[in-house]
C-alpha cells in the first residue's frame, strides 16, 4: 500500500499540487468516494475514468485504440468520438477500475 506524508496531504488540500496520476486509484480508494466534480461531458468522463485508474493519456489512449493525440482532443472537446469509437470507451468505462 502506498503511504503520503503530510506535506503532501497539505499541499493538495490547498490546491497548491495535484497527486500524481498513478496515486490515483489509492486515493479514491482509501476516499471511497471520487471528491472531484462530477464529468459533464464526454470528454470529462473520459479523463475522470483514465486518471481514476491512473493512467497516462497515452496508456489509455492504446486501451481505447486510438492515438494519445485523438484522446487529448477528446478529453479537451475539441474532438469527438465517432459511433464506434465511443462505444469502445463506453465498453472500457463501464468496467470497475479493478478489472
Amino acid at each position: 500500500m502506498w503511504s503520503a506524508d503530510a506535506g503532501s496531504v497539505a499541499s493538495w488540500e490547498r490546491g497548491k499540487r495535484q497527486p500524481a496520476i498513478n496515486r490515483m486509484p489509492c486515493l479514491l480508494e482509501f476516499l471511497g468516494c471520487d471528491p472531484r466534480p462530477a464529468p459533464t461531458t464526454v470528454g470529462e468522463q473520459l479523463r475522470a475514468c483514465r486518471e481514476g485508474r491512473g493512467l497516462s493519456q497515452a496508456a489509455f489512449a492504446r486501451l481505447l485504440a486510438v492515438d494519445a493525440g485523438t484522446l487529448s482532443g477528446w478529453e479537451r472537446g475539441t474532438r469527438v468520438p465517432g459511433k464506434k469509437q465511443m462505444a469502445r470507451a463506453a465498453a472500457i468505462m463501464s468496467r470497475s477500475r479493478r478489472d
